[in-house]
């Protein structure tokens, strides 16, 4: 019988699904067979971390395949032995359209925890997942020679960018979703890493405040006071309701409708969800979802670099494969080869009914192609033919998103594509 945690040759490549499309079968296997080994007769070591910037955070990766290879099998391990699986992103927005139209009142909070990565005990943490026995003693072993590298590379709590933090920040914060899922009057629980969102019919106040308790608690975590949000769907003459029970006698003559309230927006998974802070009786209400605003901020990002990377190069040929890609869709490679995987403007955002936010990066692309004012628009309309010129205009994130366009690069067009998104 095969032994799913051990770190064999086959487990290793196995594992690491990302450098299986990046390195040669007979390097990784070199690679796997000499970390299996050395795993073996425990004298195994993990390189150096490596750093980049990434949304002004700091995010750590091994440049070494052995150290890839070893660190991936670690996560596998924890995610199999712990039940870890992602969550459904389409299946979680779904519900909380559906929560969204109920015309009854309720109430939302969307918390932050702050530094979340950052300021989890690592250390504790490995000794709890130590003691409880569920992985292999390799297993063991690897993960406290792990914490001993973070050590010395002075790492906060779990490296941003290793997939192994992410499996281990939900180990660590299970006991805590459970917890909240079961607090009265809680009847829905989302949690996205450090993005949380409750819906509850009361007591929104001391969910909140037993809420912090509880991270704080379990996992000494806090929560940031800046980016929580509380969203109150109420009547609009619950102010003269003078019933002191649950059960409002006043209620079922309230005639409160949508369209007597205010609009809201909640964003949460890269969506911005519409709605209105009234209840509508018994009739569902409207909601709207678009883009949310911090994802649009970061395609205009992409989009202006995209530009400039022409004023800089003068290369119209890559410039055209960066819009093409930021406007339409693209195949998502997984292993060798191509797994039927599909990304883009539509593939990340399906769930659209609201196109305010596309027209928004039309309307920015078009105003700077068009600008003499704009240095990047300068060099574009005194360089491109008006046929050029008029193809970079007219280019839609609209159209790509309507008509699914799909455009086929390959693996070293893909990476010429995105060179110049993170500078």
């Amino acid at each position: 019988m095969i032994n799913i945690q051990a770190f064999s040759r086959r487990n290793l490549v196995s594992a690491a699904s990302n450098l299986r499309k990046r390195k040669s079968k007979s390097i990784l296997n070199d690679q796997a067979y000499s970390a299996a080994n050395e795993i073996q007769n425990h004298t195994f070591e993990f390189g150096s971390l490596a750093t980049k910037q990434s949304n002004d955070k700091i995010t750590y990766f091994f440049n070494d395949a052995k150290s890839k290879l070893v660190e991936a099998k670690v996560n596998d391990n924890l995610k199999r032995r712990y039940n870890v699986k992602p969550n459904d992103r389409s299946v979680t927005v779904s519900q909380i359209k559906t929560l969204l139209t109920e015309g009854c009142p309720f109430f939302i909070l969307k918390l932050d925890i702050k530094s979340f990565f950052e300021s989890i005990d690592r250390e504790q943490l490995i000794e709890e997942l130590c003691s409880e026995m569920l992985i292999s003693t390799e297993t063991q072993w690897l993960l406290k020679k792990l914490d001993a590298k973070f050590t010395a590379q002075n790492v906060p709590g779990l490296p941003r960018g290793l997939s192994m933090s992410t499996t281990l920040s939900e180990i660590a914060l299970s006991d805590f979703d459970a917890s909240v899922r079961s607090m009265p009057g809680v009847y829905y629980y989302s949690r996205y890493v450090d993005d949380i969102l409750i819906f509850c019919f009361k007591n929104e106040k001391k969910i909140k405040k037993d809420t912090e308790i509880l991270l704080k608690n379990l996992r000494n975590l806090n929560l940031n006071k800046e980016k929580t949000n509380e969203y109150g769907i109420q009547c609009k003459c619950k102010r003269s309701c003078v019933c002191a029970t649950d059960h409002c006698k006043c209620r079922a003559k309230c005639k409160c409708s949508e369209k007597d309230g205010k609009e809201e927006s909640l964003q949460y998974l890269g969506y911005k969800f519409i709605f209105k802070n009234t209840p509508n009786g018994k009739k569902p209400k409207n909601v709207e979802i678009d883009i949310a605003d911090k994802k649009i901020k970061k395609i205009k990002t992409r989009i202006a670099r995209s530009l400039k990377g022409y004023k800089i190069s003068g290369n119209y040929q890559i410039t055209q494969q960066r819009l093409k890609f930021l406007t339409g869709n693209y195949p998502i490679y997984r292993g060798r080869s191509d797994a039927g995987l599909k990304g883009g403007i539509y593939y990340n955002y399906p769930m659209l009914t609201k196109y305010d936010g596309l027209m928004e990066l039309d309307k920015f692309k078009r105003n700077i192609t068009q600008s003499m004012k704009n240095p990047i628009g300068r060099a574009m309309r005194l360089s491109l033919t008006k046929e050029q010129l008029d193809w970079v205009s007219n280019i839609s994130f609209v159209y790509g998103y309507n008509q699914k366009v799909f455009h086929k690069f390959n693996r070293k067009e893909m990476y010429e594509i995105k060179r110049c998104f993170e500078s």
